[in-house]
């Protein structure tokens, strides 16, 4: 589409968002076979997730598959998407309560 990106974004914000996402997936699968709204993911339930994630992309496939590089910048952005993600579902329970 040539489509110019600031690098930054480009290689970034994917990593950035992904954690986010899944987390979002899987905290709304949750509330509808529980059928509560309320539910809301644990911190130690979303780091399992995030170290996975990291340990996953960032360690087991570049080590055994060429097309993957690792980058401990990418874990840092896993671990700031999750807590953005922690920090605004809080905030919205917040919310919703008052």
């Amino acid at each position: 589409m040539n489509i110019f990106l600031p690098e930054i974004i480009q290689n970034y914000m994917n990593d950035f968002l992904c954690i986010p996402i899944i987390l979002y997936i899987c905290q709304t699968a949750v509330r509808k076979l529980r059928s509560d709204s309320h539910i809301l993911l644990s911190l130690p339930l979303m780091l399992i997730v995030t170290l996975g994630y990291a340990i996953y992309f960032e360690w087991y496939l570049p080590r055994n598959t060429y097309r993957y590089t690792a980058d401990w910048m990418d874990v840092a952005l896993y671990l700031i998407g999750m807590y953005f993600f922690y920090k605004i579902e809080r905030i919205k329970l917040l919310d919703q309560k008052n």
